[in-house]
């Protein structure tokens, strides 16, 4: 028996553009979006903006785009809902996240036994859930984006570094 695919609205930040869109997931978000083979994922009425201008390409919209699983800096739930029903850990540690596009304070949902100095490299999650997040950006973006989030997912590739937030 096939699941049900739902739509659920997101903003979403690459290396390089902003989307923001319906993305087609199947099962409970957080399941979903770390299955090992899984590596696109389908956004449908979606507008895409480049964080950089650039000469020809200022945006656009596509009824139907895929994305690289790989490439996903944050993914943003936009349903209150949504975010709620995501299960997490209940051993939070704050902490402090470096990406290439803003400068995160927040908590990770880690296992007890995880020691957080080197989480990163006994995690298997592509997308790791992150709470009470707070983006203080490094640049401007060409749509908005909150700078407040109870739930982000970041893109574990793109950590560039992290420090404990106390």
């Amino acid at each position: 028996m096939q699941r049900a695919i739902r739509r659920e609205p997101v903003q979403i930040l690459t290396h390089a553009l902003q989307i923001a869109g319906e993305l087609e997931v199947v099962g409970p978000p957080l399941i979903f979006l770390n299955e090992d083979d899984r590596d696109d994922l389908v956004m449908r009425d979606v507008r895409v903006a480049p964080l950089m201008p650039s000469g020809s390409f200022k945006s656009l919209s596509r009824p139907q785009i895929t994305i690289r699983k790989k490439d996903l800096l944050f993914v943003y739930f936009t349903d209150p809902e949504t975010r709620a029903k995501v299960n997490l850990l209940a051993h939070e540690e704050d902490m402090v996240v470096y990406t290439p596009h803003a400068i995160l304070r927040g908590s990770f949902h880690l296992p007890v036994e995880i020691i957080p100095t080197s989480f990163l490299s006994t995690i298997e999650n592509d997308l790791l859930p992150f709470s009470k997040a707070q983006l203080f950006w490094l640049r401007p973006l060409p749509m908005s984006f909150p700078d407040r989030c109870d739930l982000l997912f970041i893109g574990e590739q793109h950590i560039q570094m992290y420090h404990s937030g106390t």
